[in-house]
């Protein structure tokens, strides 16, 4: 009698559960669908999501399902990590979202379109932006990917264009970024060399915060793609942003094109 009860109530779980799924399932899809909608509608710019929920967040939009279908310039709306509940073991919320500063500014250079997530998705550009100009800071981002068009404007005129989702630079470059709130935070870096540089043998990435040189990395030869852990000096907590000067140790020529071909990155971000 105990075991039926038990099989009885198991399945009315499971049915509950395999129904929450289904919708959930029909929920993204629906999301996705008329995200693509929208990228057709709106070719060139960047498409950004709000009102985007918990489960809507961590069983779909985490997941990337956009570029499935080639679309990679979908974005958070700035603010929104705050009503997603974090899990840090699966990975950080704030990396969906673009941040105040080049949220503002692509705002003013007509660089995105705003969507309320619902069924349909609805069109908010315009009330969007009309309030974003008061509230939004043009404060730098702590995480700037090198990759995306809107952060464009905090790189120095020494980067090359766009190359997929990285961008090259020559021996040198300069960027701006946000500075640290923290004593305990660091600078971490992600991109890679190319093969040819590294045959060579090891060679180092050198970084200066305004001006103070940061420890040396060095790149070895096992792995072209680096990921770059680096202190900050205590004096640079609460600045109001950081300029990093990057340069690399060693350089080559660009098969094609006989570019000055130094590091590729990726991303720079502060944080602990």
């Amino acid at each position: 009698m105990v075991l039926t009860l038990y099989v009885l109530a198991s399945g009315a779980v499971d049915l509950g559960a395999t129904r929450w799924w289904r919708d959930r399932s029909f929920d993204i899809e629906r999301m996705v669908m008329a995200t693509l909608r929208a990228r057709q509608l709106h070719p060139g710019k960047t498409i950004l999501l709000d009102g985007v929920g918990k489960q809507l967040f961590w069983a779909g939009v985490f997941h990337h399902p956009f570029r499935a279908f080639g679309v990679s310039d979908v974005y958070l709306t700035p603010g929104s990590e705050n009503y997603i509940e974090p899990h840090p073991e699966t990975g950080p919320v704030s990396d969906f979202v673009l941040q105040s500063g080049p949220a503002l500014h692509a705002i003013k250079n007509d660089q995105v379109v705003v969507y309320r997530v619902g069924f349909p998705l609805k069109a908010i550009t315009t009330t969007y932006d009309e309030a974003a100009i008061d509230k939004l800071s043009p404060a730098p981002p702590r995480r700037i990917d090198a990759g995306s068009p809107l952060m464009a404007y905090l790189l120095g005129p020494e980067w090359y264009a766009l190359d997929g989702g990285s961008r090259w630079m020559p021996k040198r470059a300069t960027l701006r970024i946000g500075a640290p709130r923290l004593p305990s935070e660091r600078l971490y870096l992600s991109g890679f060399c190319s093969e040819a540089q590294l045959r060579e043998g090891p060679f180092t990435m050198r970084v200066a915060v305004d001006g103070i040189p940061l420890q040396e990395f060095t790149m070895h030869c096992a792995a072209s793609q680096f990921h770059a852990i680096l202190p900050l000096p205590d004096q640079l907590v609460q600045a109001k942003w950081l300029d990093l000067t990057v340069e690399s140790g060693r350089t080559f020529k660009g098969a094609q094109d006989g570019r000055e071909l130094g590091l590729s990155f990726g991303t720079f971000e502060i944080r602990e």
